[in-house]
């Protein structure tokens, strides 16, 4: 047998072997409905599984640390969890509800970038965040009828922040932060009533030695039928 033919058996040799190893399932727990699924937070009972979202805890297979996909299961025999485990610790998953609609999907995309999105039981999008390692890049929230609701961006190194936006529950923008003097870390700020009418607006500046923005310069205040109310100087 040539040295050419023979490195060709190896090759599909080693391919079966992982491709075996990969569709290979540990059947794990069952829990109910009631212990999983978080009136406010969703199923996140997963999340300290997870190593890109600061998880720390490592997870058990037959008295091993779980390696390949792992199953869990409600009691009624309904799909709860799948993921991929690697060192008793999540790189992707996805998690149900009872009904079977996804509730959260979390994959990594490279070293570096990996996404998370979150599902309400009617099937829309409830978040979706953009993660660099082990912090946050993006964020966005959604009401329960699809309309946005948050949205804050970072930086590629997450040094400082691009922009961030709140929306009342109608749509309409309820305040706006956005960046227009990187190196002063200065910020446009404008707050709006619900009917979409402008209530205020100004510049913040972000003060280092306290962690938070603070009003700077001169800020307009208005009524909601946009009339100018007041200024303030800061």
């Amino acid at each position: 047998m040539n040295h050419r033919l023979l490195h060709i058996l190896l090759l599909i040799v080693v391919s079966s072997f992982y491709s075996t190893f990969s569709a290979q399932v540990f059947k794990g727990d069952k829990y109910s409905p009631e212990e999983v699924v978080h009136d406010r937070f969703g199923i996140d009972m997963y999340e300290k599984l997870n190593l890109r979202l600061k998880g720390d805890s490592v997870r058990k297979c037959a008295g091993y640390a779980c390696k390949g996909w792992v199953k869990d299961f409600y009691t009624t025999g309904a799909i709860l969890h799948e993921g991929f485990y690697v060192d008793g610790q999540l790189q992707r998953y996805k998690n149900y509800y009872l009904t079977g609609q996804l509730e959260r999907e979390f994959k990594i995309i490279d070293d570096i970038k990996s996404i998370r999105h979150v599902y309400y039981l009617n099937g829309k999008i409830k978040s979706t965040v953009h993660f660099n390692k082990k912090f946050v890049r993006k964020w966005e929230d959604f009401f329960q009828n699809g309309s946005p609701e948050f949205y804050e961006e970072y930086n590629k190194k997450i040094d400082y922040l691009i922009e961030k936006r709140y929306y009342h529950p109608n749509g309409k923008l309820r305040s706006s932060l956005k960046l227009i003097k990187k190196g002063k870390k200065i910020y446009e700020k404008k707050e709006y009533y619900d009917n979409g009418a402008l209530e205020s607006k100004g510049f913040v500046v972000y003060n280092t030695d306290v962690l938070d923005y603070q009003n700077t310069g001169t800020w307009i205040y208005y009524d909601q039928k946009g009339n100018e109310k007041e200024r303030k100087d800061f």
